[in-house]
């Protein structure tokens, strides 16, 4: 858990889907957080684990995040090789 000054919160994975937890005021509120895909089916948010499709590249995981928003590099490992991609630009689909 991580503590702020709104509560204290738990994001995990269960499955292919990523949770949050929030404790407030002695209560427990459990949300499914929904990945974002614009008009054009590309994901423009992104979780740790999340399981991605590359047109070239194929199927891929996200192992690691570094930084927030579209500026944010995001670390996929494909079937054969890991690539970094700058979010705003990966054009990485629903799996």
């Amino acid at each position: 858990m991580v503590s702020d000054e709104a509560g204290k919160f738990c994001l995990y994975r269960e499955g292919d889907k990523m949770k949050i937890q929030v404790l407030y005021d002695n209560t427990i509120a459990e949300l499914e957080l929904e990945p974002q895909i614009n008009e054009e089916g590309l994901f423009t948010s992104f979780h740790v684990g999340q399981h991605v499709f590359h047109e070239n590249l194929g199927a891929g995981e996200i192992l690691h995040i570094a930084g927030s928003g579209e500026s944010a590099k995001l670390t996929v490992k494909f079937d054969k090789e890991m690539k970094i991609f700058v979010a705003g630009y990966a054009k990485l689909r629903e799996v």
